[in-house]
């Protein structure tokens, strides 16, 4: 049989997008089954090897919206090194997401790649992510109100719960993505909404609000766009039941009991005291007393700007304070507030709005949700976890508009689904 080379590049970049966002995490489960702290970094580096098009260097690149996510990791880097900033880590979180940026730059739609084909093996990727979490728990290496965040004895981190409630989310938008396919029948749907369920579950686990709360969104989203919304006698019936056998195990349960009831009331106070202000008097144990006190020092820092921090901001990373969005104006002033939040918080949005009736690009726009929904809870502006999956929603509009997608991969509500 005759080698295809165009074949197999093409499917080693379409394993290779869906690779280099789901490979820290996947790495994180290595570390905890099996010891090997190394395999996150070596996976991250086949999927960024894999997705590069070296054979389109040479090539005259089409703008579109990913220059502009290349123009603020450029930036970065200039401010990383003004800074002096010490902490080699984030070099390559804006390094891998660069490099991420201009494999898609240089690619060109359905020659190098197929984006219908990269959500398969994202799906793929975030399922082996779920079945090595549920492992993870079932064997003792992590458990439920312990090891939030787990550090092994050279001081790296093995465990961190937001990492595995964000790839959790992805999980179920691949799932509620498949589930519009009119391909599968409803054994495979069944099947589909098993892993959702699972997906819920782990995020659970994690004990960590944020996740939980776009969790839920996320699902209300893609079941009332695939129609599982519309009550009728069979759902209420099914529903029932299965709400019934799962506070049973629930009931029964202590552990699990514990952390639902930990994670409501943090939800519910929490939400309150970032809200009116109030501390909760743990200090340094607390993730509501810390964001407070880190909303009142940038304030501090926020009413001593002048003009010129005002326009280009204080530094690299002049502290952290876990919002993202108002870490990028501290850092970068209005030319890196203006980016971040035109890319990670308003496209992603913009995209559910705009391309609700297009299956593909909804999916992208979903996909991103989480880093728009989070950049003012958690994290840092720099992070690959978020910039990866701008960068294909950014690619999807692009190929939609100037390459076009293909009309098989435009897909409206389909009355079909309401009756699974």
């Amino acid at each position: 049989m005759e080698f295809d080379v165009v074949k197999v590049r093409r499917v080693m970049a379409e394993i290779g997008l869906a690779l280099a966002p789901t490979s820290i995490a996947l790495g994180m489960i290595a570390k905890l089954l099996a010891g090997n702290m190394f395999l996150g970094n070596l996976l991250m580096a086949m999927g960024l090897l894999m997705a590069f098009p070296f054979h389109r260097l040479l090539e005259r690149v089409s703008l579109n919206k990913l220059i502009g996510i290349m123009f603020f990791l450029l930036l970065a880097f200039v401010y990383y090194f003004v800074s002096k900033y010490d902490d080699t880590n984030f070099l390559v979180y804006m390094g891998v997401s660069l490099f991420y940026c201009v494999s898609l730059l240089f690619s060109k739609y359905d020659e190098d790649f197929n984006l219908d084909n990269v959500i398969n093996y994202l799906w793929l990727f975030s399922l082996i992510f779920v079945l090595g979490g549920f492992a993870s728990f079932a064997t003792g290496k992590i458990n439920i109100l312990e090891n939030v965040m787990a550090w092994n004895d050279e001081g790296d981190k093995i465990y961190d719960g937001l990492t595995m409630g964000s790839m959790a989310i992805t999980q179920i938008v691949c799932s509620c993505h498949l589930l519009s396919k009119e391909r599968f029948g409803k054994k495979v749907k069944a099947l589909l909404l098993l892993a959702v369920f699972l997906d819920f579950v782990l995020i659970i686990f994690t004990v960590k609000r944020t996740p939980l709360l776009i969790a839920m969104v996320a699902v209300l989203i893609y079941f009332k766009r695939l129609g599982y919304l519309r009550p009728t006698p069979q759902k209420i019936i099914a529903i029932s039941i299965i709400t019934v056998a799962i506070l049973a195990y629930v009931v029964s349960n202590s552990e699990i009991m514990d952390a639902l009831m930990l994670l409501f009331d943090e939800t519910v106070t929490g939400l309150g005291n970032l809200l009116s202000g109030n501390h909760t008097g743990h200090g340094l144990t607390n993730s509501t007393d810390m964001r407070l006190d880190n909303r009142d020092y940038a304030f501090e820092l926020l009413r001593n700007f002048d003009v010129l921090n005002v326009c280009i901001g204080t530094g690299y990373m002049t502290f952290w304070c876990d919002i993202p969005l108002l870490q990028a104006f501290l850092d970068m002033g209005l030319i890196g507030f203006v980016f971040y939040a035109f890319y990670i918080l308003f496209l992603p949005l913009w995209t559910l709005f705009k391309y609700r009736n297009n299956a593909t690009l909804f999916f992208y726009g979903m996909l991103a949700i989480y880093g728009a929904l989070s950049c003012v809870t958690s994290g840092h502006p720099y992070a690959n976890a978020r910039w990866m999956p701008v960068c294909l929603l950014c690619y999807a509009i692009y190929a939609s508009q100037k390459e076009g997608i293909k009309e098989s991969e435009i897909t409206t509500e389909d009355e079909t689904l309401h009756n699974i």
